[in-house]
């Protein structure tokens, strides 16, 4: 999935904790449905974190809803086209485990695409 001017899409959730640490200070809040909250913070880099909260209990719903969030943002991706320039941040809480594929799809393109720049 590279071409040029996009990166790759598993390069999108690379971050050092200190990066991370300034991208939620800097952060803005861009839209939120139930239990699923996007902040934006400006940067020349394009990054997509998502922070699952510890109120989802196990580790095995974490990671569920993890790929069903990495799942939904790489259809977007392929249906919308790159992300817009700056790190997303994509915080997760309990009421989220209830939310299917396609609300979180739905969502992210809704939310993340809204103001962007017609190409």
């Amino acid at each position: 999935m590279t071409t040029q001017g996009t990166q790759k899409f598993s390069s999108l959730f690379k971050l050092r904790s200190s990066q991370i640490a300034a991208a939620f200070t800097a952060a803005q809040r861009a839209g939120s449905i139930e239990g699923l909250r996007l902040l934006h913070a400006p940067s020349d880099n394009t990054q997509f974190i998502i922070a699952l909260t510890r109120t989802i209990k196990g580790g095995v719903k974490r990671n569920r809803l993890r790929r069903r969030i990495k799942a939904a943002l790489h259809t977007a991706l392929k249906e919308q086209g790159p992300l817009p320039s700056g790190i997303f941040l994509c915080v997760t809480y309990l009421s989220a485990e209830q939310k299917s594929y396609h609300d979180i799809l739905a969502w992210l393109k809704g939310v993340i695409w809204k103001n962007a720049k017609p190409r």
